[in-house]
């Protein structure tokens, strides 16, 4: 950085006038304006300019970028990009595991979920606040991508207090991958990777492809509990459900909410008795956290 140039783009914002007919810039813009003028780069090209186009220049910083909107990737860059991450031999057929669920009424996808085999037993697993009322005894379960598929999930239990539900798979014509299931904690700071739809954004790209495509987003652990993890990725609404994977292709946790979610849920469950221990797992992991994602680790599911 340039301290010096700064240092002068400052002076020369701050001769500015703040009072009478002519005001260039609010008290706001001001502190916009100072924010990129400390980058350096743009205190240098302010200097280079003309004083009769200085203010011109400083009203261009105001003007947000232009939107980037991602390009859909091909199958085969989905499935490089996947196998560097977790084995070959489970990233060529996590569309087989993981699953959308689609509103019965509006047909539009509502959270993720995924089959998994868990100490011997085979089942489907998502988040209980993925359906609004009660869980549905009989749900049906989309595999999207070159796999296009259905099959239907019947209702073993759901708990929503740790918020889950799981499924026996119905035998049909469909025959999904079932994702092994990882009992031992990783540790702290180990990658992994969130395999989940991306709802919004392939919405935004539905006029482009318009299926709902499955995708990878590389993270790491960042806080383990004996309940809960809470880890590192951008996730969208509609993610519920997903499933995190560790490099070894294993699914360890069931992705949930946001960290701020999970904290708004203690502050308004805080006086209910039964879900101390829940809120006292959730407490201990997103204190002093701002961003973050919470799962939920499988073996709080099926011990």
């Amino acid at each position: 950085m340039d301290a010096e140039s700064v240092a002068q783009a400052s002076v020369y914002l701050n001769s500015l006038p703040v009072d009478g007919d002519v005001v260039p810039f609010n008290r706001g813009e001001r502190a916009t304006i100072r924010r990129k003028l400390g980058e350096g780069y743009n205190a240098v090209l302010l200097l280079n300019t003309p004083d009769d186009e200085k203010v011109a220049f400083l009203r261009e910083l105001l003007v947000p970028p232009p939107q980037q909107v991602p390009q859909p990737l091909s199958e085969a860059d989905i499935r490089r990009i996947a196998s560097s991450m977790i084995p070959t031999e489970v990233s060529d057929r996590l569309d087989q595991a993981v699953f959308l669920i689609l509103d019965e009424s509006s047909h539009e996808p509502i959270g993720a979920g995924f089959c998994v085999e868990y100490n011997g037993q085979k089942v489907a697993l998502t988040a209980r606040h993925n359906f609004l009322a009660q869980c549905p005894p009989r749900i049906v379960a989309h595999f999207m991508g070159p796999h296009l598929g259905t099959v239907e999930l019947d209702l073993i239990r759901e708990d929503p207090h740790l918020d889950y539900c799981i499924f026996n798979v119905v035998p049909g014509a469909y025959s999904p991958f079932y994702l092994q299931g990882h009992s031992l904690p990783p540790a702290k700071g180990s990658f992994c990777a969130l395999a989940a739809f991306q709802i919004p954004l392939t919405q935004q790209l539905g006029d482009v492809d318009p299926n709902h495509f499955l995708g990878l987003s590389s993270c790491h652990i960042m806080k383990v509990h004996h309940r809960h993890v809470i880890f590192s990725c951008e996730a969208f609404a509609g993610d519920s459900g997903a499933a995190l994977l560790l490099v070894d292709g294993e699914v360890y946790a069931m992705h949930l909410e946001t960290v701020n979610q999970a904290r708004e849920a203690i502050r308004q469950g805080s006086d209910a008795e039964t879900m101390d221990s829940v809120l006292d797992s959730l407490d201990s992991l997103t204190r002093g956290l701002s961003s973050g994602q919470v799962g939920l680790c499988l073996h709080a599911i099926f011990h």
